[in-house]
């Protein structure tokens, strides 16, 4: 689908912008076709669920709503190079997912979700459970100066009940591929969960590249997982709880918690910094507690290695 109109405009509960789906009546065997976006023009939603665009296949999207057994997915292919703007709850920016094939998101222009669980991007190959096909590639790359905001939730914790997604700027992952995210614009979101992996799946080997700057904390679960900052990174969990929003019309932040960068649980998992990782909740420097074992950035370039979890302190 290629759209290059003036723009899109939806209101009201549902009012998808863009939606594109294959699914060919689901099921195991079943396989479902390519889908492939190109938006140019502004997209512009205010309802709950109102997604900006949807790219499917494999069935993920109507599991959720009509139950159907999943299939085999084609490859999804989303380029965005309009402006992306929703104000609901659970209206996320761009929902770009396969069972089987490889999922690429490209994000040439803003794409902001300023509603209560509302993730700016998600990327993920899922995979199919029931006959243990693996998911493929998933990429999202975001263009030098194109910001990505994602949502507010009231707990640090939670996640909504369409697709389980917290309020994030990228969710992104693979059940049997590699997940990366290449950052030369800059990702943040109101919850501060400026990247995490799918909670939909188990998923590993997930990259962060990032170029241009990362504001918040970083999610994500599995092992073989890695950070590459060449940017600026600005570990902060400070979180919009109440969706309240000032003259300006911005949220407003009105939470402070414990900013904590998670690799995830398993093993192989490595931060390497080149650039400034810095917080601003911290006086001094971040430090990176391992388990049973801390060692502090000093240098331009620090790797991590750790089964565990980065915390700032």
């Amino acid at each position: 689908m290629n759209y290059t109109g003036p723009g899109i405009t939806t209101e009201g509960g549902g009012g998808i912008g863009i939606l594109a789906l294959a699914n060919n009546g689901g099921g195991p065997g079943i396989n479902s076709g390519a889908v492939t976006i190109s938006s140019s023009g502004p997209i512009t939603t205010s309802g709950v669920e109102a997604l900006g665009i949807v790219a499917d296949s494999g069935t993920i999207y109507n599991a959720t709503h009509s139950r159907p057994e999943l299939g085999p997915g084609g490859n999804v292919t989303v380029t965005s190079s309009g402006a992306i703007t929703t104000q609901g709850a659970e209206a996320h920016g761009i929902w770009a997912a396969s069972t089987t094939g490889t999922v690429q998101v490209n994000a040439t222009h803003s794409v902001s979700t300023t509603g209560q669980f509302s993730t700016g991007i998600n990327a993920i190959s899922t995979g199919v459970p029931v006959t243990g096909a693996p998911g493929a590639n998933a990429a999202v790359n975001v263009a030098q100066g194109v910001p990505v905001l994602g949502g507010w939730q009231d707990t640090g914790l939670g996640s909504s009940t369409l697709f389980a997604l917290p309020a994030a700027g990228v969710i992104l992952g693979s059940s049997g591929g590699i997940a990366t995210l290449t950052n030369n614009g800059s990702i943040s979101a109101l919850s501060d969960r400026a990247v995490a992996s799918s909670l939909l799946f188990p998923s590993n080997n997930t990259g962060i590249i990032n170029n241009g700057t990362i504001t918040g904390f970083v999610q994500l679960v599995g092992c073989n997982n890695s950070i590459l900052n060449n940017g600026a990174f600005n570990l902060r969990h400070f979180a919009d709880t109440t969706g309240a929003t000032d003259a300006s019309g911005n949220g407003v932040r009105d939470t402070l918690r414990v900013a904590i960068a998670d690799l995830g649980g398993g093993q192989n998992n490595r931060f390497t910094n080149t650039d400034s990782w810095r917080s601003p909740q911290c006086q001094a420097p971040p430090s990176w507690t391992t388990r049973g074992s801390t060692s502090r950035s000093t240098t331009p370039t620090t790797q991590w290695r750790s089964a565990g979890r980065c915390r700032a302190t």
